[in-house]
């Protein structure tokens, strides 16, 4: 499975994404570069610090309705060399456990 590098677009002002709403907002302009075919890694940029999950509750909304839990944790990861790569891969677990 190859890698798909997809940069989630957050505002230069917000250090900590959270939310259903701007997950939506953030999986709608990446939603043309995912390939649900190979392994997605998100990037997020370097002035986030954190990621809650209710963030990823809004991102995945719309790739649930086709793919389950399972699928979307094989398909999608992070960047590990982000500052927010911890976050994002804990609450991404949370996510995934309660889904």
């Amino acid at each position: 499975m190859e890698k798909n590098i997809i940069e989630v677009n957050i505002p230069d002002n917000v250090t900590i994404v959270a939310g259903p709403v701007p997950g939506r907002e953030a999986y709608r302009l990446c939603k043309g570069s995912i390939d649900i075919e190979e392994r997605n890694i998100l990037r997020f940029p370097p002035h986030v610090k954190q990621i809650i999950g209710s963030f990823f509750t809004g991102f995945f909304e719309e790739l649930s309705k086709s793919m389950t839990t399972g699928e979307i944790a094989e398909h999608f990861g992070f960047d590990s060399n982000m500052p927010s790569y911890e976050s994002a891969m804990d609450s991404f677990s949370r996510y995934i456990s309660n889904n």
